[in-house]
């Protein structure tokens, strides 16, 4: 009987050692300090089981429907080749899908203060045979495209409002969220809340790349909640949980634009534990992040149409509500295998009002001392900053607060040198807070540089807005007024009716920014 060699790896392709290895609940051992265990397998049932746990990683449960080394099995993190001995290969991540509860509207009511260490689902009212998260509507909406050149190229009427002020495609088509893609509340090993968007990808095999939008919003530093499913006192607001919500696919409505442009970019939204950053205000950290996003969406086949065009797999009722294929009998089968975790692409980095802070924070690369680099960066793996360099190659300051983040002096000292280190990487700035203006006496060095790089596009003659733009740079300005409205073109998102100046900046700024963008472009 051929046996069995396990080799236990993480998102870095490092080694895992001390893994606690079962088959059909029998304990076989552990993985070595090389990560590898080496067994003989159990005689040929119908149906094997293999777990392999960690307490620091998500544990994985792999079935088999007959023999290991031959049968067909359920786990796309699993990879296999036999011949005298059957080699597996598991890779263990550490996100996984939030714990969620159901409350009826009435239970939902009495939540104040308290902490239901779940996210809430309820009935969706556009189907109520189905369960989404807590107020996410997944309704079909049309979303604004902001054009390359935002600005009209005359001065607006006096009774244009809100978007007819800037220049939007005419072309735009209704995006159906529920139908386009998945929305997922994740845990990052049980201490951050990971706010995930999955596009469904239209590819018979996983990609070998998947791009990534990370977006910080503001710091929550001073909320009373407890982090992160806690409701404040006298507050019936899940607060953090909302924030993903917000951002992402109701009020700000980012993720529509990147399905409105047809973009299979993830977006990835790391919520702030109560002022903290954690890892993720490091290049380092944000490096595993993304890493250990690729390896969470592989795990529920999202990096292919395998997901939602497999055998089995997660009930239609619990898809928009944190439904996960680790679930012990939800399960896609293979007899083959499910292909590579893609590698980390292209990867946008921005952030709206102190949001800025962290993004300028990651030009560090290092993760913060108090934090294990093999748990939350990626000690010991030669290539991943190099890899890192590569990958992270847009700035999007969605009217970033400067003055309270280290200023402007700073930032645009930093970025010159970000930028000067690959000729590809770009700077996106947009802004009704103050912003330096690149054309005045004495502009930054920065701003000299990229004008100089190629001829500029300008729009300076429209009052209360600027625009000026590169081959690899966007700054625009725009009062705050130059955005008030009372009505908004019906049946297009996100509104910006009732906003002020600075909420309804990041919705047009990323709207424009995703248009000049090639993050999730199909690749040939």
């Amino acid at each position: 009987m051929a046996s069995i060699t396990l080799t236990v790896l993480d998102a870095n392709n490092l080694p895992i050692p001390d893994c606690v290895v079962s088959i059909n609940g029998q304990p076989f051992g552990k993985t070595s300090p090389s990560g590898i265990l080496s067994f003989s397998p159990p005689p040929n049932n119908i149906f094997n089981f293999l777990q392999v746990s960690h307490p620091q990683y998500v544990t994985e449960q792999t079935g088999f429907r007959g023999p290991i080394s031959t049968a067909e099995y359920d786990n796309s993190l699993i990879t296999r080749s036999s011949a005298a001995t059957t080699f597996l290969t598991q890779i263990l991540g550490r996100l996984e899908s939030a714990p969620t509860i159901f409350k009826t509207d009435s239970e939902y009511s009495t939540l104040a203060g308290k902490n239901p260490n779940s996210a809430i689902l309820f009935n969706l009212p556009r189907d109520p045979s189905l369960l989404a998260y807590r107020d996410h509507w997944n309704a079909t909406r049309t979303p604004h495209l902001a054009e390359p050149k935002l600005l009209p190229f005359s001065p607006p009427p006096a009774t244009a409002k809100g978007w007819e002020k800037f220049r939007t495609s005419p072309d735009s088509k209704p995006v159906d969220l529920m139908t386009l893609g998945r929305f997922f509340w994740t845990l990052y090993n049980n201490q951050y809340a990971i706010a995930i968007f999955s596009p469904n990808i239209n590819s018979s095999t996983p990609l070998t790349q998947l791009d990534m939008v990370v977006f910080f919003s503001p710091t929550t530093a001073g909320w009373p909640a407890k982090y992160p499913f806690g409701f404040p006192p006298k507050t019936v607001d899940q607060s953090y949980m909302n924030l993903g919500r917000r951002y992402l696919v109701e009020d700000y409505g980012f993720v529509y634009n990147l399905l409105g442009r047809r973009r299979q970019a993830i977006m990835v939204m790391p919520i702030c534990k109560q002022g903290d950053w954690g890892p993720f205000s490091s290049g380092e950290g944000l490096n595993r992040l993304c890493r250990e996003v690729s390896v969470f969406l592989h795990r529920e086949c999202r990096t292919s149409k395998l997901g939602f065009t497999g055998i089995g797999g997660v009930d239609r009722r619990v898809r928009h509500a944190g439904g996960t294929l680790r679930t012990i009998g939800v399960g896609i089968w293979s007899p083959t295998g499910f292909g590579k975790v893609p590698q980390v692409g292209r990867v946008v980095i921005g952030g709206f009002s102190s949001g800025i802070g962290p993004v300028k924070s990651v030009f560090g690369y290092r993760v913060p001392g108090n934090f294990d680099r093999k748990l939350w960066g990626c000690a010991g793996v030669g290539e991943a900053e190099a890899a890192w360099k590569k990958s992270w190659q847009e700035i999007w300051d969605l009217d970033g607060y400067h003055k309270e983040t280290g200023g402007w002096q700073n930032f645009l000292d930093t970025a010159l040198k970000w930028m000067m280190e690959d000729e590809g990487r770009m700077l996106r700035l947009f802004h009704s807070l103050e912003q330096p203006d690149p054309k005045a006496a004495g502009a930054h060095k920065l701003f000299q540089r990229l004008i100089s790089e190629g001829p500029a596009y300008e729009q300076y003659k429209i009052p209360g807005a600027r625009e000026i733009q590169g081959k690899r740079f966007t700054a625009i300005h725009v009062n705050g007024g130059y955005f008030l409205t009372d009505s908004d073109k019906e049946g297009y998102w996100p509104p910006l009716k009732g906003d002020d100046g600075h909420h309804a900046a990041p919705k047009v700024a990323f709207s424009h920014f995703v248009g000049l963008s090639p993050v999730g472009k199909v690749r040939s």
